[in-house]
């Protein structure tokens, strides 16, 4: 999974991302820079002092944040969706919930009580 991704009509040959990138994790590839996946800690220092703007961002921070900003409100929470497995990473798709209402705890919770009774009572006949 990429998290950065160059432009490649923006590369001007600069490479002062590869000069100030602390791990090397970038190469120059038929006259454009390429950030090699595997080696790249995410510092963002290739961002930075890129002059032509030529790395893209490409993760989901903007929702992420958003879905936060939305989770303040009363009765808002996050919850995970979906996990995903690819590469040796773990994905989780989230989305933003509203908890229930305080009636509908209540009901849920009679439900239960009455299974549980339901259910010991059928364990004592059954010994009997």
């Amino acid at each position: 999974m990429d998290v950065l991704r160059f432009k490649q009509a923006n590369c001007k040959n600069c490479y002062k991302c590869v000069r100030f990138c602390p791990v090397k994790s970038i190469r120059v590839y038929k006259g454009h820079a390429q950030i090699i996946s595997s080696d790249c800690i995410l510092c963002g220092n290739c961002v930075s002092v890129c002059p032509q703007h030529a790395k893209e961002d490409i993760s989901d921070v903007a929702q992420i944040q958003k879905l936060i900003g939305n989770s303040a409100e009363k009765g808002y929470t996050i919850v995970p969706l979906q996990v995903y497995f690819s590469n040796g990473r773990a994905k989780i798709e989230i989305g933003l919930a509203k908890g229930k209402k305080l009636y509908d705890k209540r009901q849920d919770i009679a439900k239960k009580d009455q299974k549980r009774e339901a259910e010991k009572e059928l364990k004592v006949r059954l010994r009997a």
